[in-house]
């Protein structure tokens, strides 16, 4: 074995590879924001120390909801976005050509079931009822 060498630690400390700028960088913690170049924290892995969710968690859990909102038009709501969801969802499969009759009727009664929903809740809510 005469190629190899008999210490695997090299004596030469300076970075092996990439830019020592960035290496550097990414020492200190910090990035800079796309746009405007303004210094930020780096993310890091794990958990963030505070309990508070971060804003980009886009559909991390429930929402915070205004307290003047009757609880009943929280509820019909919440049921108005389930139903444009699974007409939504309806819809794309039965535009599938191999979609079945049973499935084209099911997206139609969601359909049917989502209108109704939008049509109570603008008749029911006085934001709506208001205008």
């Amino acid at each position: 074995m005469a190629g190899l060498p008999s210490n695997p630690i090299s004596v030469n400390q300076a970075p092996a590879y990439g830019d020592k700028a960035a290496l550097d960088k990414l020492k200190s913690g910090l990035t800079s924001t796309p746009m405007t170049g303004v210094p930020t924290p780096a993310p890091t892995a794990g958990r963030p120390p505070t309990g508070s969710p971060s804003p980009a968690a886009g559909g991390a859990g429930p929402q915070e909801v205004p307290q003047n909102v009757p609880p009943e038009h929280q509820k019909l709501f919440t049921r108005l976005a389930q139903a444009m969801k699974a007409s939504q969802l309806l819809m794309e499969a039965a535009q599938r050509p191999d979609a079945g009759p049973w499935t084209r009727f099911y997206a139609d009664v969601a359909q049917q079931q989502y209108k109704a929903l939008a049509e109570k809740a603008r008749t029911e809510t006085p934001f709506f009822s208001g205008a």
